[in-house]
């Protein structure tokens, strides 16, 4: 961080997601395999209302209908084993992070909100720090990004190793103008997961608005050779490596983005600056002219 989630230049580099606006499905579902894995019964020494033998069954069933993308009915669900068992936490977790992948933000932050408060339970820790976590998320995609900071800090006050609360609370520093501290972050959340890409893409942003672009462009590739179908970011990549003049390189760019999603919009316009550019550093007239009429389609496919 739709995804998501700022891309270069005063309007390029708002387009670059500065992760906490926006997480991946994978991820979303790869955190909540990796609580729900650990426990899916009922603490009950809760005392529940009524069956939390039905409510783990219900969860469960929940559980498989998110693997299979089928977050409706995995909603439902997770709906029912609440009412089974109304204290379940990590069912209202679970039901967030469904929400959340709908894009169901409100939704998703009540649910997160009802888990935070049943309080932190050591069989639920890893459920409490997400639903703390993803609303942190939810606040810098909402703005308000002083919410989001503390909601971070309490999970790295619980858990300080948290690289999705160390890349949530960079996305808030950044938002806010806290460029070093954002940088800190993330750097320390890349140190401890060197895998997530988006780690890297917004490591980059930060890096460019630092006046580092050079740092910014290894970020940008380091991020593309992790995820190399993240169109957004091969864009913010070449129209740094265009601010730099490495124009072969930023027309790779480019074109490997538009490889990847036929009829980019913004691949198009970058592709056809760099042509223009070209075009002016044009000894030959013959291919002057040719460059500026691939910049003038490329310009007019980008106006469709």
């Amino acid at each position: 961080m739709h995804s998501e989630g700022l891309f270069l230049g005063m309007r390029k580099m708002k387009a670059i997601t500065i992760a906490g606006k926006g997480i991946s499905v994978c991820v979303l579902l790869f955190l909540a395999m990796s609580y729900i894995a650990c426990a899916s019964t009922p603490n009950k020494s809760a005392k529940p209302f009524f069956d939390p033998g039905q409510a783990t069954r219900l969860f469960d069933e929940g559980v498989r209908f998110n693997m299979d993308g089928d977050f409706e009915r995995a909603i439902s669900s997770f709906t029912e084993a609440i009412r089974a068992y109304p204290s379940f936490q990590r069912a209202y977790v679970a039901r967030g992070l469904a929400h959340f992948v709908l894009g169901r933000h409100s939704e998703a932050m009540r649910d997160f909100n009802e888990a935070i408060h049943f309080g932190l339970r050591p069989h639920d820790l890893s459920s409490y720090t997400l639903a703390l976590t993803t609303n942190g998320m939810i606040y810098n995609i909402f703005g308000e990004y002083e919410s989001a900071l503390e909601s971070f800090n309490r999970v790295l006050y619980i858990a300080p190793l948290s690289p999705e609360a160390l890349n949530g609370r960079s996305a808030a520093f950044f938002r806010i103008g806290r460029l070093p501290a954002a940088l800190a972050d993330v750097h320390f959340a890349i140190s401890l997961d060197p895998s997530r890409y988006v780690y890297f893409c917004n490591r980059g942003t930060i890096h460019y608005y630092l006046g580092l672009p050079y740092r910014a462009l290894a970020d940008f590739i380091a991020s593309l050779e992790l995820n190399p179908y993240n169109t957004d970011t091969a864009v913010a990549a070449a129209a740094v490596a265009k601010d730099l003049g490495h124009y072969e390189f930023s027309l790779s760019l480019y074109d490997h983005a538009l490889s990847v999603k036929p009829g980019f919009l913004p691949a198009y316009r970058g592709r056809g600056n760099v042509f223009i550019i070209l075009a002016g550093l044009a000894d030959d007239i013959n291919r002057r002219d040719v460059l500026l009429e691939k910049a003038m389609a490329d310009f007019e496919r980008a106006s469709h």
